[in-house]
């Protein structure tokens, strides 16, 4: 995130207009190295996935959408990539070129 955009989180979580949330996210098939934009309540970030799972930290409203985009083509078998939830790992469809998008609602409680 940019300066402008860390000083526009830091004002809403003072604010408690959003939250934090740990979002863990991984590839489950495809190849290491995958270059993602994630974006939650109004804020951006890119993401390079590696062989292992990451924590993304998400700001996120009570009720909303992270949108996750894929920024390079991943040829013919795609990207898989799984999140992790408290029934465990759910697979998202996979992402087969730049621009392709997945999106997954959430409820903070």
């Amino acid at each position: 995130m940019s300066l402008t955009e860390k000083d526009r989180l830091r004002i809403a979580l003072k604010r408690e207009d959003k939250r934090l949330v740990i979002m863990p996210l991984g590839i489950l098939a495809g190849k290491p190295g995958a270059f993602l934009t994630i974006s939650s309540a109004g804020f951006t970030q890119n993401i390079l996935l590696g062989k292992e799972a990451q924590q993304i930290i998400l700001p996120i409203d009570r009720y909303g959408e992270i949108k996750i985009s894929i920024l390079q083509d991943e040829g013919p078998t795609g990207l898989t990539l799984g999140v992790g939830t408290i029934y465990g790992v759910s697979p998202i469809a996979p992402l087969f070129a730049r621009g392709d998008t997945a999106l997954l609602t959430v409820i903070v409680q």
